[in-house]
């Protein structure tokens, strides 16, 4: 997964980083989570973005109002990515973000195995009781056929 930074995209499409910014936020809907990630956060857009990043940059310079952007991004219209993508130098962060991505998702699939083994466990102990009960019932139903036969012996 390719990943760019909010200057990379800006010198692609030939606008500034405001705009870039401003476009990730008018139009996160279409974007990937990370593109407009909040406050304090860095943007990074992916592969996926570029499609609509260029149909916004496109539309823009034929003056097309943003509800016109939304209705043609929502109809699942995409624009034709610059040839010149392969000219954007990464961003030495790239990788750490990468890191970061697999890390967040190491570790929500680990709090997902810690909570499928609590309830494996619970699983397991309710079965050990039931086995228990089960256990029980035949030493009583046992101790019921003895006293039946206790009884009609004494009858």
């Amino acid at each position: 997964m390719n990943t760019y930074s909010s200057p990379q995209l800006a010198e692609l499409f030939q606008v500034n980083e405001q705009t870039i910014r401003r476009w990730s936020d008018e139009f996160g809907e279409y974007l990937s989570i990370h593109a407009a990630p909040g406050k304090g956060r860095p943007r990074q857009f992916t592969d996926d973005d570029l499609p609509v990043i260029a149909l916004i940059a496109s539309m823009k310079r034929t003056k097309a109002e943003y509800r016109d952007i939304h209705a043609a991004l929502k109809n699942g219209e995409r624009g034709e990515v610059p040839d010149n993508i392969r000219a954007i130098i990464p961003s030495p962060d790239r990788t750490d973000f990468q890191v970061q991505l697999l890390t967040e998702e190491l570790q929500s699939k680990e709090m997902e195995l810690v909570r499928l083994r609590t309830m494996l466990e619970g699983k397991q102990e309710l079965e050990a009781r039931l086995q228990a009960a089960h256990e029980e019932i035949a030493r009583l139903n046992r101790e019921i056929g003895r006293l039946e036969g206790r009884l009609e012996k004494s009858d």
